[in-house]
């Protein structure tokens, strides 16, 4: 039989623990029997294991690296992502949008229209939604003190209702969950 397990593990078949060169790892309850041998210190849980690499991957940039369940927290997570500290208009403006997608009342000309979700709206370098889902509808965020529509979107999931903010006209998204907006 073969010993070879994930990551190179050795299986151990008189403890039945995966041997990983300096300690052993408890597949049945997910960590390590021992802590970091090393001392990296990699957070409050030393004998965690680390989550699964391929899921670390995103050569294709379809990933939303950033969530936010409230306006604060999508504050923060604009702040954090894009620099861009929001003022009390900017957020109002969000406020407003999210209150039309939740009562379904189109103001602009886009909103609530199908968005392809492709390369080929705004930067060819853009960000595609990789949600698994579609299709998407557009809904405008008003930038405050700009003659147009400006670049601000939400974009709504219409199988899964999630919802995806960008700042930049689709060249990254923040997922928002709209419930947390009141």
């Amino acid at each position: 039989p073969q010993n070879l397990r994930f990551q190179g593990q050795y299986l151990d078949r008189e403890t039945g623990l995966h041997y990983n060169l300096f300690r052993y790892y408890d597949p049945q309850c997910g960590r390590f029997t021992q802590p970091d041998p090393i001392g990296l210190a990699g957070g409050i849980n030393l004998y965690q294991y680390a989550p699964n690499p391929l899921s670390w991957i995103d050569p294709l940039g379809l990933k939303c690296t950033h969530f936010a369940k409230n306006p604060k927290q999508l504050h923060a997570s604009i702040k954090d992502k894009w620099g861009h500290s929001m003022t009390k208009r900017d957020m109002r403006e969000l406020q407003n949008t999210v209150d039309r997608i939740k009562l379904n009342k189109p103001r602009y000309s886009n909103d609530g229209t199908p968005f392809s979700n492709t390369h080929t709206v705004g930067n060819p370098n853009s960000q595609r939604l990789d949600t698994g889902s579609g299709p998407y509808r557009e809904w405008t965020v008003k930038t405050p003190d700009v003659g147009t529509n400006g670049a601000r979107r939400i974009v709504v999931d219409s199988k899964t209702g999630r919802a995806y903010y960008s700042h930049d006209h689709y060249d990254s998204f923040v997922e928002i969950n709209l419930g947390g907006w009141k």
